[in-house]
């Protein structure tokens, strides 16, 4: 009994990790994800589950943060097909 309780507590404390780090790479969905996959393996399987549960969020989080953060091309006003006048 005791130690389900631990492992849940565990648990919470592992996804609130991945919710204030999904927030913070812009990435709050993937983190809410992971507090409830984290709470869930851990009330299933303990430590065994969210553990890895913990370290493949954690990779998915930077991963997709990386990905996101790449330099967009410049766009200026005159490839918009403004009005332009030929006379």
């Amino acid at each position: 009994m005791y130690a389900m309780v631990v492992n849940i507590g565990v648990a919470v404390l592992l996804g609130l990790i991945l919710l204030f780090l999904g927030r913070k790479k812009n990435k709050a969905s993937l983190g809410l994800w992971g507090l409830i996959a984290t709470v869930a393996g851990g009330a299933i399987a303990g430590f065994f589950a969210s553990i890895p549960i913990f370290i493949i969020f954690i990779v998915l989080i930077f991963r997709n943060a990386a990905q996101n953060t790449e330099p967009e091309a410049p766009t200026t006003e005159e490839e918009g097909g403004g009005d332009t006048k030929a006379d």
